[in-house]
């Protein structure tokens, strides 16, 4: 995975994703709780769209769209099986837990309670912990 724009926090797949996939989250399942501090991570310091879009191209990258996962969970009519077969990650989709803990550090604007729970777990009581890194300015 690479940052695409920084402005935005759009993520896309590096040139040599597969093995780095394989090896990363594929076979060494430690990497999720890894995966997890970085979304949290994100969230705590401000960089919360950040975090949107690494749960969105996870999804994506597990599921074949974003949004697949509550149609994969439900076995809805909608559900694009074309997209998921060709999904790099789909195998993450059988293990237990992965996808839904990190996918709470998603997006839940129709959701006040998911974000409640955001604010107490992960969100600064500090505004200056929300104004943009150097790092990340364009």
């Amino acid at each position: 995975m690479r940052l695409a724009n920084r402005l935005t926090g759009d993520i896309e797949r590096s040139e040599n994703f597969a093995p780095r996939y394989k090896d990363a989250l594929l076979t060494y399942y430690h990497n999720h709780l890894r995966m997890r501090r970085i979304l949290t991570h994100l969230n705590n310091v401000g960089f919360r769209r950040y975090a949107i879009k690494l749960v969105d191209f996870l999804e994506k990258e597990i599921y074949g769209e974003v949004g697949g996962y509550v149609k994969y969970e439900n076995e809805t009519k909608d559900f694009n099986k074309k997209a998921f077969e060709s999904a790099p990650l789909r195998k993450l989709a059988k293990v237990s837990g992965t996808f839904p803990i990190w996918r709470m550090y998603g997006d839940h604007k129709d959701n006040p309670k998911k974000i409640a729970v955001l604010e107490k777990n992960c969100f600064s009581k500090y505004p200056e912990d929300f104004t943009d890194s150097v790092y990340f300015n364009s």
